[in-house]
């Protein structure tokens, strides 16, 4: 009916046609019958055409909701599929994409070897690195707390993109100190002004690797010179009671050469004195870093055996404390020093070879 357009008219001469074409069976020989039935069946056909010819009933409204189910499923079935396939990359990227990335970047920053130096970032609370800073008392209260233009403040918030360490005693709490301390460094004589940045600073990069090779020729004009490593030196292990190499030893502080470099500002000592295994210090030609040399002995770095801050703008006089640190080479000339020399310096320390104060108002 739907497909043909077929009226009810229609269908009304077709059971009248029928049913006057089973009379014509069956009374074949009645003439005047078959005749009367014809034209009954015309009249009846007549009468039909007539009242219902523009009578179209079109799909029935159960046919309509037919279609509108099917409809309604087919976009549910869309969606469904659309949903399902993107909750499946979603589940194959946390399975396998993000450990592969791990994997990719390096060792976790709670192993004991940071060889690549490519580690995962993650950040920390603000408050709570200055929480650990002063309960494990890196630097004073008022150089985290007071203002956010202190190079510890401005450490402070470098540092939290590093995992805060649950044991002190590790070495991962070590190296975290190491590089909170080579940060306030960093900023405390004005880092981002210098010369050559040798990648100090580097959120992503181990505090062993803030260092470039270059070439003394490169300062001194001549045609050749070796390479020399500026920037941070590190340890390169030792041997301990048990015969063994010890890894952890590779990643200590050892050695900050920046010569010449525009450096600006004051020496953190206190900050420095947590390097235990720095031995050499060398910052001379930098004629911007003020100062004095730390009253404390425990802002010394212990480990200290060379110390180059000659033709530098250091000012007040050579402290006791300075006999405290095993030197063996001490330059301090064209400064503005003045006072007299400690007779602890010679006397507490039978290591020292190199002592130059030249250009200085000693008495």
């Amino acid at each position: 009916k739907r497909n043909k357009g077929i009226t009810k008219s229609s269908y009304v001469w077709i059971a009248k046609s029928s049913s006057t074409h089973n009379n014509d069976n069956n009374n074949s020989n009645n003439n005047d019958n078959n005749t009367r039935t014809y034209t009954n069946a015309a009249d009846d056909i007549t009468i039909a055409t007539t009242s219902d010819t523009s009578v179209d009933l079109g799909p029935s409204e159960e046919v309509t909701r037919s279609r509108r189910r099917r409809k309604r499923y087919k976009l549910c079935k869309e969606y469904t599929g659309f949903f399902t396939r993107f909750l499946s990359l979603l589940v194959v990227a946390m399975i396998i994409i993000i450990p592969a990335t791990l994997l990719l970047f390096g060792p976790s920053p709670f192993s004991s070897s940071w060889n690549d130096g490519q580690r995962f970032t993650v950040r920390s609370d603000m408050e709570d690195v200055q929480d650990y800073i002063i309960k494990n008392q890196y630097s004073s209260f008022k150089s985290i707390y007071t203002s956010v233009d202190t190079p510890q403040y401005k450490a402070a918030k470098f540092m939290t993109y590093e995992r805060i360490p649950y044991n002190d005693d590790s070495f991962t709490s070590v190296a975290w100190k190491e590089r909170y301390a080579v940060t306030v460094f960093y900023y405390a004589l004005s880092g981002t002004s210098w010369k050559y940045h040798y990648k100090f600073v580097y959120p992503n990069r181990d505090v062993c690797k803030w260092y470039v090779f270059r070439s003394l020729a490169s300062d001194t004009g001549s045609s050749s010179g070796s390479a020399v490593k500026f920037g941070i030196t590190c340890g390169r292990g030792n041997y301990g009671s048990s015969g063994g190499y010890d890894p952890d030893e590779y990643h200590r502080v050892r050695g900050i050469l920046l010569p010449d470099n525009d450096l600006k500002g004051t020496i953190p000592w206190r900050e420095l004195s947590l390097l235990e295994n720095l031995d050499f210090l060398a910052l001379y030609i930098n004629s911007e870093i003020s100062g004095t040399l730390p009253e404390k002995e425990e802002y010394w770095p212990p480990s200290l055996a060379l110390l180059e801050l000659s033709h530098t703008s250091l000012e007040g006089t050579i402290p006791e404390s300075i006999s405290s640190v095993p030197l063996q080479m001490l330059s301090l000339g064209h400064n503005q020093l003045t006072g007299t020399l400690p007779s602890t310096l010679f006397t507490s320390s039978d290591r020292l070879v190199d002592l130059s104060l030249k250009k200085n108002y000693l008495t």
